[in-house]
């Protein structure tokens, strides 16, 4: 019997927003799966691998990385390593847009396909997995929500409210802040605003967070 009015701050992590306003703790929420879904994923992940999550879309194009850059460090990690397999999530919409990109020169067997699926049967997965690397976006927060390290890319979106929420994660994002892209009279929504974050900059993150290297 209580009404809460929630105004968005613009310099405070949103969980810490909504933890104060709703006198709640929701740092520490977690995402049901059932057993069927657990079923399914056990039975597509090896544990002999390391299982790398890899989101290539979003919701809006300035955010999103080009996806042959996560092609390039995909193939290269699976040249260079032998244990690692690559679990490719989003809508069905997303994989016409960026699964042939993505998957191009990389052996099928090293692929798992979660295009389509649904968010609880993708965080089925993502709980077996080792890391996340994506855009920001919803499916970014549902794997730090699965307590899977993640690194989170970021462009004209606000890393101080939205970044990926725990320690463990780290934030990488465009050579611009986000201060200039907010002063820009108007973005383009029809092209990518990430293209200074470096290829190399997301490989060694990825190499250095120990998560192959551990194996």
């Amino acid at each position: 019997k209580k009404k809460y009015i929630f105004k968005k701050k613009s310099d405070v992590h949103h969980i810490e927003q909504l933890s104060e306003t709703f006198n709640f703790d929701c740092s520490n929420l977690i995402i049901p799966t059932s057993k069927d879904e657990e079923k399914i994923a056990n039975s597509s992940i090896d544990n002999k691998f390391k299982h790398i999550v890899v989101f290539p879309g979003g919701n809006w194009k300035p955010k999103i990385w080009d996806t042959e850059n996560f092609n390039f460090i995909i193939k290269k990690i699976n040249t260079k390593y032998k244990y690692v397999k690559f679990i490719l999530v989003g809508s069905k919409e997303e994989e016409k847009m960026y699964y042939e990109i993505i998957s191009k020169n990389i052996p099928q067997t090293n692929i798992i396909n979660l295009f389509g699926m649904t968010l609880t049967q993708t965080a089925a997965f993502m709980k077996k997995s080792d890391l996340f690397i994506g855009n920001d976006s919803g499916l970014m927060h549902l794997a730090t929500a699965c307590q899977i390290k993640t690194i989170a890319l970021f462009g004209p979106t606000n890393d101080k409210i939205y970044s990926p929420w725990g320690r463990k994660n780290v934030v990488l994002r465009t050579k611009e802040d986000f201060n200039y892209f907010k002063n820009r009279n108007k973005l383009n929504k029809n092209i990518s605003y990430m293209g200074s974050i470096n290829v190399k900059e997301v490989y060694d993150l990825i190499i250095n967070s120990n998560i192959i290297n551990a194996k």
